[in-house]
């Protein structure tokens, strides 16, 4: 602990505006990228929870599909709601990559 304030000294006494810079930077970054990466999580959020239900539905209603030979019509509409959360899960993921990328 005291090797660290020491360096810090150190380093503020040999350049104070590189130094103030280097401190103050580290810790401003990742405020610039918590609002979208909060947002693109609420979106992973909610697509996940609308899958959730659309399965929940499809698996309720699987003897009515059945007795109705209806499974084809309802495969398109579970298809399609899969993709969903696959999307914003990829467009997450794409953001925490660029987000590590510039903090580290």
């Amino acid at each position: 602990m005291i090797s660290i304030v020491f360096a810090v000294i150190v380093l503020l006494w040999m350049n104070p505006v590189i130094s103030i810079a280097a401190m103050v930077i580290p810790s401003l970054l990742p405020s610039l990228f918590a609002k979208a990466l909060g947002k693109a999580a609420g979106t992973v959020v909610e697509s996940t929870t609308a899958y959730n239900e659309k399965v929940s539905d499809l698996l309720n209603g699987f003897e009515v599909i059945k007795t109705y030979n209806a499974a084809g019509e309802m495969l398109p509409q579970f298809s399609s709601s899969a993709k969903s959360p696959e999307g914003s899960k990829e467009h997450l993921s794409s953001l925490m990559a660029w987000a590590a990328y510039v903090l580290f």
